[in-house]
């Protein structure tokens, strides 16, 4: 007989371990490692899957927006249920803090010759940048790992997210990718919902930020500020992100795409310029779009 120890059990191992002493889980292997003057009890278990397929409806849709107040604005077709995920603060901030500490460590590295003091900067700076990666991964694993949960609660059989591909051309939208990650967290959305029996559709998300999605009409003027969306036709005031969240969720549909059509064609005969282009990333407009290498590592201004 011995004791564990489990501090302060954030990945729930008590209830793990019960699992398997009870017989719920069916334990595979363990072994006992030796690290660091600790003994460690590493578990391998086998855990019955409860498949969501059957009670899924593959109809009922849950759009997905990705923007820069929260990385997850969400909404479900048809129904008042909607929500956001994560915050600016909440990782933005955080990981704009890392990437400082790190740039601060680099920096120190370039003045820096050789000796004891360079390798232990060295040290350090792949220190940071770890734990800058990790929590990234960490944080995307949260929201997506949240995402489908809500999806399975309301038995959601399809989740429409955005196709980002192309937007990181730009040295300005890469700026945003970077800080946001917001590739890694669609391949994460896609992989655990291919778990649970859930269809991850990326749209063509053009003009899912100045479309009403009430009366249809698409207008830039519609989108007056980073997060309220006021149509000039019919004056449907609403949260921006849930506003196109609702549009995700259709933009596949026929109507919606052939009022893109129109659109374009009404653009196109009074001469004016497309708006909705890789330089509105997420419903922030990025000016100073052409950056020579000179001035390429100063900080782009955005203005919403």
């Amino acid at each position: 007989p011995f004791k564990t120890t489990l501090g302060r059990d954030k990945s729930n191992n008590e209830a793990i371990i019960d699992s398997i002493l009870n017989g719920t889980y069916k334990l595979a292997d363990s072994s006992i490692q030796f690290k660091d003057g600790d003994f460690y009890l590493n578990i391998v278990y086998k855990q019955k899957f409860v498949s969501q397929k059957d009670k899924l409806d593959a109809n009922k849709i849950l759009g997905a927006d990705m923007g820069i107040v929260c990385p997850i604005s969400y909404s479900i077709f048809g129904t008042k249920i909607r929500g956001e995920i994560g915050s600016r603060e909440d990782f933005l901030v955080q990981r704009k803090r890392l990437s400082r500490r790190r740039e601060q460590i680099h920096k120190g590295l370039t003045q820096t010759s050789g000796g004891k003091g360079r390798k232990h900067k060295l040290k350090k700076l792949n220190h940071y940048t770890e734990k800058e990666r990790r929590f990234v991964n960490y944080k995307n694993h949260c929201y997506s790992k949240e995402l489908i949960s809500i999806a399975l609660r309301n038995g959601c059989g399809t989740i429409h997210i955005e196709d980002l591909e192309g937007i990181g051309r730009e040295v300005t939208n890469k700026f945003i990718l970077r800080n946001w990650s917001y590739f890694e967290l669609q391949m994460m959305i896609k992989n655990k919902a291919k778990k649970e029996g859930i269809v991850v559709v990326k749209v063509n998300r053009e003009y899912t930020s100045q479309r009403c999605s009430v009366c249809g009409n698409i207008n830039k003027d519609n989108r007056i500020e980073q997060d309220r969306f006021v149509c000039t036709k019919c004056g449907f005031t609403e949260n921006a992100d849930y506003n196109a969240s609702q549009n995700i969720c259709i933009a596949e549909t026929a109507e919606f795409k052939k009022q893109v059509v129109e659109h374009k064609k009404w653009l196109k005969e009074n001469k004016l310029e497309d708006s909705d282009s890789d330089n509105d990333v997420f419903g922030v407009k990025i000016e100073n779009k052409k950056i020579n290498k000179k001035n390429k590592n100063k900080v782009v201004q955005l203005n919403s």
